[in-house]
Protein backbone atom coordinates (compact mmCIF):
# COMPACT_ATOMS: atom_id res chain seq x y z
CA UNK A 1 0.00 0.00 0.00
CA UNK A 2 1.04 3.59 -0.58
CA UNK A 3 0.55 4.48 3.09
CA UNK A 4 2.48 1.48 4.40
CA UNK A 5 3.33 0.84 8.03
CA UNK A 6 6.82 2.19 7.39
CA UNK A 7 5.42 5.44 6.02
CA UNK A 8 3.01 5.81 8.95
CA UNK A 9 5.88 5.23 11.37
CA UNK A 10 7.95 7.83 9.51
CA UNK A 11 5.16 10.43 9.81
CA UNK A 12 4.56 9.65 13.51
CA UNK A 13 8.25 9.94 14.30
CA UNK A 14 8.56 13.28 12.50
CA UNK A 15 5.45 14.57 14.29
CA UNK A 16 6.90 13.64 17.68
CA UNK A 17 10.15 15.41 16.80
CA UNK A 18 8.15 18.48 15.72
CA UNK A 19 6.48 18.88 19.12
CA UNK A 20 9.77 18.28 20.92
CA UNK A 21 11.59 20.87 18.80
CA UNK A 22 8.84 23.45 19.28
CA UNK A 23 8.84 22.97 23.05
CA UNK A 24 12.63 23.24 23.32
CA UNK A 25 12.81 26.27 21.03
CA UNK A 26 10.03 28.14 22.85
CA UNK A 27 11.63 27.40 26.22
CA UNK A 28 15.05 28.60 25.09
CA UNK A 29 13.71 31.78 23.50
CA UNK A 30 11.55 32.58 26.53
CA UNK A 31 14.46 32.54 28.96
CA UNK A 32 16.69 34.49 26.57
CA UNK A 33 14.07 37.20 26.06
CA UNK A 34 13.32 37.43 29.78
CA UNK A 35 17.01 37.81 30.57
CA UNK A 36 17.17 40.99 28.47
CA UNK A 37 17.96 44.11 30.50
CA UNK A 38 15.41 46.88 30.75
CA UNK A 39 11.89 47.41 31.99
CA UNK A 40 9.03 48.56 29.74
CA UNK A 41 7.62 50.57 32.64
CA UNK A 42 10.64 52.91 32.83
CA UNK A 43 9.51 55.38 30.17
CA UNK A 44 6.04 55.60 31.67
CA UNK A 45 7.57 56.02 35.14
CA UNK A 46 9.58 59.03 33.94
CA UNK A 47 6.36 60.55 32.62
CA UNK A 48 4.62 59.98 35.98
CA UNK A 49 7.56 61.58 37.80
CA UNK A 50 7.21 64.75 35.75
CA UNK A 51 3.42 64.97 35.83
CA UNK A 52 2.69 63.89 39.42
CA UNK A 53 6.00 64.94 41.01
CA UNK A 54 6.63 61.44 42.39
CA UNK A 55 9.78 59.67 43.45
CA UNK A 56 11.13 57.30 40.83
CA UNK A 57 10.38 54.18 42.92
CA UNK A 58 6.76 55.24 43.43
CA UNK A 59 6.37 56.25 39.79
CA UNK A 60 7.84 52.91 38.64
CA UNK A 61 5.44 50.92 40.80
CA UNK A 62 2.55 53.03 39.55
CA UNK A 63 3.64 52.48 35.94
CA UNK A 64 3.87 48.71 36.42
CA UNK A 65 0.38 48.62 37.87
CA UNK A 66 -0.93 50.72 34.98
CA UNK A 67 0.67 48.37 32.47
CA UNK A 68 -0.38 45.27 34.34
CA UNK A 69 3.23 44.11 34.25
CA UNK A 70 4.93 42.47 37.22
CA UNK A 71 8.67 42.29 36.52
CA UNK A 72 9.32 41.04 40.05
CA UNK A 73 7.34 37.85 39.45
CA UNK A 74 9.75 34.86 39.37
CA UNK A 75 10.76 33.88 35.86
CA UNK A 76 9.65 30.27 36.26
CA UNK A 77 6.16 31.47 37.23
CA UNK A 78 6.05 33.66 34.13
CA UNK A 79 7.22 30.70 32.04
CA UNK A 80 4.42 28.47 33.31
CA UNK A 81 1.90 31.25 32.64
CA UNK A 82 3.30 31.69 29.12
CA UNK A 83 2.98 27.97 28.30
CA UNK A 84 -0.54 27.77 29.75
CA UNK A 85 -1.63 30.87 27.83
CA UNK A 86 -0.08 29.45 24.67
CA UNK A 87 -2.06 26.23 25.04
CA UNK A 88 -5.21 28.36 25.28
CA UNK A 89 -4.27 30.19 22.09
CA UNK A 90 -3.27 33.37 23.93
CA UNK A 91 0.01 34.83 22.63
CA UNK A 92 0.22 37.47 25.33
CA UNK A 93 -0.34 41.21 25.67
CA UNK A 94 1.54 44.10 24.07
CA UNK A 95 2.46 46.68 26.70
CA UNK A 96 3.42 49.28 24.10
CA UNK A 97 0.21 49.07 22.06
CA UNK A 98 -1.93 48.09 25.08
CA UNK A 99 -3.61 45.43 22.95
CA UNK A 100 -3.40 41.65 22.66
CA UNK A 101 -0.22 40.74 20.80
CA UNK A 102 -2.18 38.65 18.30
CA UNK A 103 -4.05 41.81 17.19
CA UNK A 104 -0.77 43.60 16.45
CA UNK A 105 0.58 40.59 14.56
CA UNK A 106 -2.67 40.18 12.60
CA UNK A 107 -2.20 43.69 11.19
CA UNK A 108 1.54 43.48 10.44
CA UNK A 109 1.93 39.82 9.37
CA UNK A 110 0.11 40.15 5.99
CA UNK A 111 2.50 42.91 4.92
CA UNK A 112 5.54 40.78 5.77
CA UNK A 113 4.10 37.71 4.07
CA UNK A 114 3.39 39.78 0.97
CA UNK A 115 6.96 41.03 0.46
CA UNK A 116 8.40 37.75 1.77
CA UNK A 117 6.53 35.68 -0.79
CA UNK A 118 7.52 37.92 -3.69
CA UNK A 119 11.18 38.09 -2.57
CA UNK A 120 11.46 34.35 -1.95
CA UNK A 121 9.88 33.39 -5.27
CA UNK A 122 12.07 35.87 -7.16
CA UNK A 123 15.28 34.91 -5.36
CA UNK A 124 14.55 31.17 -5.47
CA UNK A 125 13.77 30.82 -9.16
CA UNK A 126 16.53 33.14 -10.34
CA UNK A 127 19.13 31.79 -7.92
CA UNK A 128 18.54 28.08 -8.48
CA UNK A 129 18.49 28.47 -12.25
CA UNK A 130 21.73 30.44 -12.19
CA UNK A 131 23.28 27.86 -9.85
CA UNK A 132 22.37 24.91 -12.05
CA UNK A 133 23.60 26.81 -15.12
CA UNK A 134 26.92 27.59 -13.40
CA UNK A 135 27.36 23.95 -12.34
CA UNK A 136 26.62 22.65 -15.81
CA UNK A 137 29.16 25.10 -17.27
CA UNK A 138 31.68 24.58 -14.49
CA UNK A 139 35.03 26.22 -15.23
CA UNK A 140 33.65 28.55 -17.90
CA UNK A 141 33.52 32.35 -17.72
CA UNK A 142 29.80 32.31 -16.90
CA UNK A 143 30.46 29.98 -13.97
CA UNK A 144 33.21 32.22 -12.61
CA UNK A 145 31.09 35.36 -12.97
CA UNK A 146 27.96 33.84 -11.40
CA UNK A 147 29.92 32.38 -8.51
CA UNK A 148 31.93 35.56 -7.86
CA UNK A 149 28.88 37.82 -7.92
CA UNK A 150 26.98 35.40 -5.67
CA UNK A 151 29.79 35.36 -3.11
CA UNK A 152 29.91 39.16 -3.03
CA UNK A 153 26.13 39.44 -2.65
CA UNK A 154 26.07 36.73 0.01
CA UNK A 155 28.65 38.56 2.10
CA UNK A 156 26.37 41.59 2.42
CA UNK A 157 23.39 41.53 4.82
CA UNK A 158 19.98 42.40 3.36
CA UNK A 159 19.76 45.76 5.15
CA UNK A 160 22.84 46.94 3.23
CA UNK A 161 20.94 46.37 -0.02
CA UNK A 162 17.99 48.17 1.56
CA UNK A 163 20.12 51.22 2.41
CA UNK A 164 21.69 51.29 -1.07
CA UNK A 165 18.29 51.01 -2.78
CA UNK A 166 16.73 53.62 -0.50
CA UNK A 167 19.41 56.25 -0.98
CA UNK A 168 20.10 55.63 -4.66
CA UNK A 169 16.59 55.04 -6.02
CA UNK A 170 14.53 56.67 -3.27
CA UNK A 171 16.49 59.73 -2.17
CA UNK A 172 18.81 60.19 -5.15
CA UNK A 173 16.82 59.48 -8.30
CA UNK A 174 13.46 59.56 -6.46
CA UNK A 175 11.83 56.83 -8.49
CA UNK A 176 10.96 54.68 -5.46
CA UNK A 177 9.04 55.62 -2.31
CA UNK A 178 11.17 56.00 0.82
CA UNK A 179 8.73 54.60 3.34
CA UNK A 180 5.36 53.11 4.16
CA UNK A 181 3.33 50.34 2.60
CA UNK A 182 1.19 52.50 0.31
CA UNK A 183 0.77 56.18 -0.62
CA UNK A 184 -0.90 58.24 2.09
CA UNK A 185 -3.14 59.95 -0.44
CA UNK A 186 -4.78 56.69 -1.57
CA UNK A 187 -7.89 55.20 -0.01
CA UNK A 188 -7.29 51.66 1.31
CA UNK A 189 -9.51 49.20 -0.52
CA UNK A 190 -9.85 47.19 -3.69
CA UNK A 191 -9.13 50.02 -6.12
CA UNK A 192 -6.51 50.58 -8.80
CA UNK A 193 -4.56 53.39 -7.11
CA UNK A 194 -4.25 51.50 -3.83
CA UNK A 195 -3.12 48.22 -5.47
CA UNK A 196 -0.54 49.97 -7.66
CA UNK A 197 0.66 51.92 -4.63
CA UNK A 198 1.14 48.72 -2.61
CA UNK A 199 3.14 47.10 -5.39
CA UNK A 200 5.28 50.18 -5.92
CA UNK A 201 6.08 50.56 -2.20
CA UNK A 202 7.01 46.87 -2.03
CA UNK A 203 9.68 47.12 -4.74
CA UNK A 204 12.44 48.30 -2.40
CA UNK A 205 11.96 45.71 0.38
CA UNK A 206 11.37 42.89 -2.12
CA UNK A 207 14.49 43.60 -4.20
CA UNK A 208 16.66 44.04 -1.09
CA UNK A 209 15.65 40.66 0.32
CA UNK A 210 15.58 38.90 -3.05
CA UNK A 211 19.20 39.88 -3.79
CA UNK A 212 20.40 38.31 -0.57
CA UNK A 213 18.37 35.16 -1.16
CA UNK A 214 19.38 34.90 -4.81
CA UNK A 215 23.05 34.64 -3.84
CA UNK A 216 22.42 31.88 -1.34
CA UNK A 217 20.25 29.89 -3.72
CA UNK A 218 22.79 30.27 -6.52
CA UNK A 219 25.73 28.96 -4.48
CA UNK A 220 23.65 26.20 -2.86
CA UNK A 221 22.18 25.00 -6.15
CA UNK A 222 25.60 25.09 -7.81
CA UNK A 223 27.26 23.01 -5.08
CA UNK A 224 24.47 20.43 -5.04
CA UNK A 225 24.36 20.25 -8.82
CA UNK A 226 28.13 19.74 -9.06
CA UNK A 227 27.78 16.63 -6.86
CA UNK A 228 24.89 15.35 -8.98
CA UNK A 229 26.80 15.93 -12.21
CA UNK A 230 29.50 13.55 -10.97
CA UNK A 231 27.00 10.67 -10.73
CA UNK A 232 27.27 7.83 -13.22
CA UNK A 233 23.71 8.18 -14.55
CA UNK A 234 24.43 11.78 -15.57
CA UNK A 235 27.56 10.70 -17.41
CA UNK A 236 25.47 8.00 -19.08
CA UNK A 237 22.96 10.63 -20.19
CA UNK A 238 25.79 12.69 -21.70
CA UNK A 239 27.10 9.61 -23.50
CA UNK A 240 23.64 9.02 -24.94
CA UNK A 241 23.77 12.46 -26.51
CA UNK A 242 20.79 13.94 -24.61
CA UNK A 243 20.01 17.61 -25.01
CA UNK A 244 21.52 20.03 -22.51
CA UNK A 245 18.07 21.21 -21.42
CA UNK A 246 17.01 17.60 -20.75
CA UNK A 247 20.13 16.95 -18.71
CA UNK A 248 19.60 20.10 -16.62
CA UNK A 249 15.90 19.52 -15.97
CA UNK A 250 15.61 15.75 -15.55
CA UNK A 251 19.09 14.52 -14.66
CA UNK A 252 20.44 17.40 -12.54
CA UNK A 253 17.56 19.45 -11.21
CA UNK A 254 15.28 16.64 -10.00
CA UNK A 255 17.84 14.89 -7.75
CA UNK A 256 19.17 18.24 -6.50
CA UNK A 257 15.78 19.63 -5.53
CA UNK A 258 15.39 17.80 -2.20
CA UNK A 259 17.95 19.80 -0.16
CA UNK A 260 16.98 22.94 -2.06
CA UNK A 261 13.29 22.50 -1.16
CA UNK A 262 14.27 22.13 2.49
CA UNK A 263 16.12 25.41 2.31
CA UNK A 264 13.13 27.04 0.64
CA UNK A 265 10.84 26.00 3.49
CA UNK A 266 13.25 27.21 6.16
CA UNK A 267 13.80 30.51 4.36
CA UNK A 268 10.20 31.57 4.98
CA UNK A 269 10.63 31.41 8.72
CA UNK A 270 14.08 32.96 8.56
CA UNK A 271 12.84 35.92 6.55
CA UNK A 272 10.02 36.58 9.03
CA UNK A 273 12.62 37.54 11.60
CA UNK A 274 15.41 38.48 9.22
CA UNK A 275 13.36 41.22 7.60
CA UNK A 276 13.56 43.35 10.77
CA UNK A 277 16.24 45.77 9.58
CA UNK A 278 15.00 45.84 5.98
CA UNK A 279 11.50 46.81 7.06
CA UNK A 280 12.94 49.34 9.51
CA UNK A 281 14.97 51.01 6.73
CA UNK A 282 11.89 51.39 4.54
CA UNK A 283 9.56 51.95 7.51
CA UNK A 284 7.48 49.11 6.10
CA UNK A 285 4.79 48.14 8.66
CA UNK A 286 5.51 44.41 8.69
CA UNK A 287 6.29 42.02 11.51
CA UNK A 288 10.02 42.71 11.30
CA UNK A 289 9.37 46.40 11.91
CA UNK A 290 7.13 45.53 14.85
CA UNK A 291 9.86 43.30 16.29
CA UNK A 292 12.34 46.19 16.12
CA UNK A 293 9.85 48.47 17.87
CA UNK A 294 9.16 45.85 20.53
CA UNK A 295 12.89 45.42 21.17
CA UNK A 296 13.37 49.16 21.53
CA UNK A 297 10.53 49.52 24.05
CA UNK A 298 11.21 46.20 25.82
CA UNK A 299 7.72 45.02 24.97
CA UNK A 300 8.38 41.45 26.14
CA UNK A 301 4.85 40.26 25.42
CA UNK A 302 5.02 41.29 21.75
CA UNK A 303 8.60 40.04 21.40
CA UNK A 304 7.65 36.57 22.63
CA UNK A 305 4.53 36.52 20.45
CA UNK A 306 6.54 37.32 17.31
CA UNK A 307 9.24 34.79 18.14
CA UNK A 308 6.55 32.20 18.80
CA UNK A 309 5.11 32.77 15.33
CA UNK A 310 8.58 32.52 13.78
CA UNK A 311 9.37 29.26 15.61
CA UNK A 312 6.07 27.69 14.59
CA UNK A 313 6.58 28.82 10.99
CA UNK A 314 10.14 27.52 10.64
CA UNK A 315 9.53 24.15 12.29
CA UNK A 316 6.15 23.58 10.65
CA UNK A 317 7.59 24.36 7.22
CA UNK A 318 10.42 21.92 7.85
CA UNK A 319 7.89 19.31 9.00
CA UNK A 320 5.81 19.70 5.83
CA UNK A 321 8.89 19.28 3.65
CA UNK A 322 9.87 16.15 5.59
CA UNK A 323 6.38 14.76 4.96
CA UNK A 324 6.82 15.41 1.26
CA UNK A 325 10.20 13.65 1.14
CA UNK A 326 8.72 10.11 0.89
CA UNK A 327 6.66 11.22 -2.12
CA UNK A 328 9.61 12.96 -3.78
CA UNK A 329 12.15 10.25 -2.96
CA UNK A 330 10.83 6.72 -2.26
CA UNK A 331 14.12 5.78 -0.58
CA UNK A 332 13.10 7.89 2.45
CA UNK A 333 10.15 5.59 3.17
CA UNK A 334 12.49 2.80 4.18
CA UNK A 335 14.28 4.86 6.87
Amino acid sequence: MFFSSQLRYYIAKRLAFLFAYIFCALTLVFFIVNSMPGDPAYSLAVYYMQVYNLKFEDALEMARRALGYDVLKPVHIRYVEYILNLLRGNLGFSLFYKRPAIDVIAVSLPWTLFILTLATILGYFMGTRLGVLAAYRRGSKSDVIIYAVSVVLLSLPPFIFAIIILYSLGVGIRILPIGGAYPVWTTPGFNFDFIVGILWHAVGPVVAQALAQLAGWSIGARNVSVVVLAEDYVKYGVARGLKKSTLRKKYVWRPARLPILTGLALSFGYMLGGSTLVESVFRYPGMGFQLAQAMAYRDFGLIMAIFTIIIFTVLSASFIIELLYPFLDPRVRTE
